[in-house]
């Protein structure tokens, strides 16, 4: 059920039909900071770790 669910939820991305929100992007080497901002609810989408040089 799990890989079914993953390819029809990626369709659905593909189509537009729903977009992912990413409140913002921090590196790797902040993670605490990143952490933080999760805890204290204030986040409107997903928090990304970028695990690449800036």
């Amino acid at each position: 059920m799990i890989p079914e669910f993953l390819v029809f939820r990626q369709s659905l991305i593909e189509q537009d039909v729903i977009k992912p929100v990413i409140d913002r992007i921090i590196p790797l080497t902040d993670i605490n900071d990143a952490l933080e901002y999760s805890h204290s609810g204030h986040a409107t989408g997903k928090i990304i770790i970028s695990i690449q040089p800036n």
